[in-house]
């Protein structure tokens, strides 16, 4: 009950428009002398609270629909019963049934004006929800404008003004003009404090976004920076899937916008975030460039070591043929076993570097003892080399005068399977290395051994050269009679006229037998059989010869009647006086082939008594054509004549007619 009772007072109150502590008094008095009443029970206590909070309701209601200007005397009756319903007093029951009454009256009028002005005011709320609506949407907008600069860090007071501001005006009832009035004035209110809140953060946001360029600059700098470093510790060949990340983000970073501050930050970010993963791949590469490092220096100090190697077991080769040259081995044994067993073990594999290294020691020990091995023997190896080139000398020169003693008995004709192998050895000889001195004795062998096979074959073709010489010289004389007899018999049947060119021929051939080599008995016999071809090919010319003559016999006299009568001719002609050079050319042709006809050779005889008659024909037509030159000479001699007095003639008169002479 006391709590329906302060209800009610409350709602007094506030119908009255008591200040809050007033309105507090005011509920504590009428509960008291309500309480005080035993006549009103709980049930009418609580009927009189529902008819005061009705009539409450609808009243404001009908106040926020301005149902007061729309029907003025309808909320005047209203208001009346509504103030007769507070002014009642509740201590009877009576009493509590008038109130109820009243404001029961009060709430059914103003609830009729409230559906009397609800028609009158739809048009006029429309418009005002809308003017509402864009009051919100320019409140929103202006606290976004203000959120993007960071008002609210900026300035956190007076966004928490504005922002108040806002909050209320959205908890406005927007069903009644009072209210979206209020909410409209509060939204302004609020647009004003975030304009003004972002037009005061704009400056710093324009100097911070400025600033966070420089900054974002700055970062891409040492994010390249810190790429560089990466990139020369060679960090993408070390890590290249993470190098490709990191240059993704790096591009991503860099074509990022920065037109506002939140991006620009991000930017910041995200090259910051790649720098840091450039630094940490150039971290990490550290260890495998310090392992390149060892394993380059490692390997330039065995690249070395090989070289070095190379260059000692060269070394030792070269001193090792040096004193093996000078028969080291043979002078300083013990000092050679020394230096072969370094050499031995200096060309151990060797897989590390350090033992590349030992193993060059060792060799250029080996080479040192070598070359003192070649040192201490040189004396002995230049006097030994003396008396070995003296003595390949020697061995030379007597090889080559066995050699020529067994040609000159012709060992080669009599022993020619003895004679190749001489001549094998004596080849093998001087193909043999002389370079050292036991290639020079082994030469020296060579060129013995060879001697006695010269001198063997000499010894043995003596008696057989000298048999042989015997029956060769008498092979040759007769060769060199029978072909003199053959020669002399084709000279007789004159085949030098009948067949000069094989005469000639055959004469070339009988030269070369007379100037054939006659030393050995090969060299006679081969001139005698020259001689044979030669005799039985003059024979075989005498017989032709001899053949032909007898053909030409009967034509040669034929020839001398023919000629005989070019003669008369020629003289008859007194050739032999206009053309005496060819006339006697062509008698003393004729004259030979009266002396060949005579001696029997009948083929020269014809062949000058044909010449003769052809220059007996020509001398005639010699001596007509001088005659005829001589003639026209004559002829020419009288016109000059003629000419030459007719020109005197005309000279005269030509000079009688100027008055000359």
């Amino acid at each position: 009950m006391e709590r329906k009772t302060r209800s009610f007072a409350l709602g007094f109150a506030r119908a009255r428009g008591l200040p809050a502590p007033a309105r507090i008094f005011a509920a504590l008095a009428p509960a008291a002398i309500m309480l005080s009443c035993a006549s009103v029970s709980q049930a009418d206590l609580i009927r009189l609270d529902a008819a005061m909070a009705r009539a409450e309701q609808s009243r404001e209601l009908a106040a926020d629909l301005r149902g007061e200007e729309h029907f003025p005397a309808e909320w005047a009756t209203a208001q009346a019963h509504y103030d007769d319903g507070l002014a009642s007093a509740t201590n009877t029951r009576a009493r509590v049934n008038s109130a109820v009454r009243s404001l029961t009256a009060a709430a059914d009028g103003f609830d009729d004006i409230v559906e009397r002005v609800m028609p009158l005011i739809a048009e006029d709320l429309a418009r005002a929800r809308a003017a509402l609506a864009a009051a919100e949407t320019r409140a929103q907008g202006a606290r976004d404008g203000a959120e993007r600069v960071q008002g609210q860090t900026r300035f956190p007071e007076d966004w928490d003004d504005a922002d108040a501001l806002f909050q209320s005006a959205q908890g406005v009832d927007a069903r009644v003009f009072n209210s979206i009035a209020l909410a409209i004035t509060l939204f302004d209110a609020a647009v004003k404090g975030f304009d003004e809140i972002t037009a005061k953060s704009a400056v710093l946001v324009a100097q911070e976004l400025e600033a966070a360029r420089l900054e974002r600059q700055a970062a891409l700098e040492a994010a390249q920076r810190s790429r560089g470093e990466a990139l020369a510790r060679r960090a993408s060949t070390f890590f290249p899937n993470e190098w490709r990340e990191a240059e993704a983000q790096l591009r991503d970073a860099q074509t990022a916008p920065v037109l506002s501050l939140p991006q620009a930050l991000d930017a910041i970010a995200m090259l910051d975030a790649v720098a840091a993963v450039y630094a940490d791949l150039y971290e990490r590469s550290q260890p495998h460039i310090e392992r390149e490092e060892a394993e380059r220096v490692a390997a330039a100090q065995r690249t070395d070591a090989t070289r070095a190697l190379q260059t000692a077991t060269t070394r030792a080769d070269a001193s090792r043929r040096a004193a093996m040259a000078a028969d080291g081995q043979t002078h300083f044994p013990n000092d050679w076993r020394a230096a072969e067993d370094l050499n031995t073990a200096g060309r151990v594999r060797r897989d590390e570097t350090a033992g590349i290294l030992e193993a060059v020691t060792q060799l250029n020990s080996a080479a040192d003892r070598y070359d003192n091995i070649a040192q201490r023997a040189a004396p002995i190896v230049a006097r030994q080399t003396d008396e070995a080139t003296r003595a390949l000398q020697a061995a030379t020169t007597r090889m080559q005068t066995s050699r020529a003693a067994a040609v000159a008995v012709d060992a080669q004709t009599f022993f020619p399977a003895d004679w190749r192998n001489a001549e094998t050895q004596n080849a093998n000889a001087g193909r043999a290395r002389r370079g050292t001195l036991e290639e020079m004795r082994a030469a020296t062998a060579l060129f013995t051994q060879a001697a006695t096979s010269y001198d063997d074959l000499a010894r043995r073709s003596g008696p057989l050269f000298a048999s042989a010489r015997t029956e060769a010289t008498n092979a040759l004389n007769a060769a060199v009679a029978r072909a003199s007899q053959a020669r002399q018999a084709a000279q007789a049947a004159f085949a030098e006229d009948n067949f000069p060119t094989d005469w000639a021929n055959l004469e070339t051939r009988h030269r070369a037998a007379e100037n054939a080599n006659r030393q050995t008995a090969a060299e006679m016999q081969s001139a005698s059989n020259l001689y044979a071809q030669v005799a039985t090919a003059f024979d075989d010319l005498a017989r032709r010869s001899a053949i032909l003559s007898q053909q030409n016999e009967e034509a040669a006299y034929g020839a001398r009647a023919v000629a005989q009568e070019e003669r008369g001719l020629a003289i008859e002609a007194r050739a032999d006086v206009g053309a005496r050079a060819h006339f006697d050319a062509a008698d003393s042709r004729f004259t030979e082939a009266g002396g060949a006809l005579n001696a029997g050779n009948f083929t020269g005889a014809l062949r000058l008594y044909n010449q003769a008659a052809t220059g007996f024909v020509a001398s005639v037509g010699e001596a007509q054509r001088l005659r005829g030159v001589a003639g026209a000479g004559i002829d020419q001699a009288w016109q000059r004549r003629e000419e030459s007095i007719i020109f005197a003639t005309e000279a005269g008169l030509t000079l009688e007619e100027g008055g000359g002479i």
